[in-house]
């Protein structure tokens, strides 16, 4: 292996070897009461239910200012957490988008009346978000969005075809708060004269 790769191991501080320890403990508890089997699919595996007692101890929203409910916390504190919960294969896919895409996204262009409207219940583990992605295969930067048109019978009679294909991603079908809704799956077809 070359030195140019070679890390050294990082010491934490004792507050944050204080919490891993406890977060093992809550995990030890979960799983010895059967409140959910490990999984390591994060993204697929939820429970609101666990969202709310990760929300009850503070272990959502972490780093957040405390008028948003957040815990002022640092970074590594919520790193031990996300570590731990991950390693264990707990089920934080009901919160997962809400506390590390959107809430971020409310802090820093969000109005203070959506940041006090939202991220305490985001917090707390009762607010839930999800994303979705309209285009096949582009993941969540949607840098691969292509397009195409096709001329269709259809489409000279119809102002909005049928003739492409959405996709929805963060598994927003399933999730509890984010009901599925009729998805319109239309795209417009343009003529090349």
């Amino acid at each position: 292996m070359s030195a140019a790769f070679r890390f050294d191991p990082v010491e934490l501080p004792p507050a944050c070897e204080a919490l891993r320890v406890e977060v093992r403990e809550f995990i030890a508890k979960e799983l010895a009461a059967g409140l959910w089997v490990p999984n390591s699919d994060f993204g697929s595996h939820r429970s609101a239910a666990f969202s709310r007692r990760l929300g009850a101890r503070g272990w959502i929203g972490m780093t957040w200012p405390k008028r948003c409910g957040g815990g002022e916390r640092s970074m590594l504190e919520r790193y031990v957490v996300t570590e731990e919960l991950l390693a264990a294969g707990a089920p934080v896919g009901s919160h997962w988008i809400a506390d590390r895409q959107s809430a971020p996204l409310l802090l820093r262009y969000g109005t203070e009346e959506q940041r006090l409207a939202f991220l305490p219940g985001i917090a707390r583990g009762e607010t839930f978000f999800c994303i979705g992605m309209s285009e096949p295969d582009s993941g969540s930067d949607l840098a691969s969005i292509r397009t195409r048109a096709v001329r269709s019978r259809a489409a000279t009679r119809s102002p909005a075809p049928r003739c492409g294909r959405a996709m929805r991603t963060s598994r927003i079908s399933r999730s509890p708060s984010c009901a599925p809704r009729q998805t319109r799956r239309t795209a417009i077809a343009t003529s090349a004269n």
